[in-house]
């Protein structure tokens, strides 16, 4: 993913869902902070009403709430870098500083061990 500058904040996105999904099917634990209480909830909720709702409408829901976790975590793990001047966003672009590029792809190559 880090090998195009701009990486496409879409691509990021559903890279993030893909890990988490990954995550979630093997049943691997994810800590939450204090920006995804509300999501938390929502998914409680979910889980609590899940036997008398229709099937289709709960894996929607799921589907739902699971991509906008993915974008509350982009925008989370965007904002830190940014201020850490590893990446500018221009728009849906972010544009890797060539400075910080083997530290993210570090960090990316650990990532994409857990999805393969």
């Amino acid at each position: 993913m880090l090998k195009k500058n701009p990486v496409q904040k879409s691509a990021l996105i559903k890279k993030i869902n893909k890990l988490r999904r990954n995550l979630k099917d093997n049943n691997r634990r994810i800590v939450f902070g204090k920006a995804f209480q509300s999501s938390v909830k929502s998914f409680q909720h979910l889980m609590d009403e899940r036997e008398n709702r229709q099937k289709e409408l709960v894996a929607f829901e799921e589907e739902f709430l699971d991509a906008d976790e993915a974008m509350k975590t982009a925008e989370i793990a965007l904002e830190l870098m940014k201020k850490r001047k590893m990446i500018k966003i221009r728009k849906d672009e972010i544009f890797i500083n060539t400075k910080m590029k083997p530290l993210l792809e570090y960090y990316s190559n650990s990532l994409n061990q857990l999805i393969d």
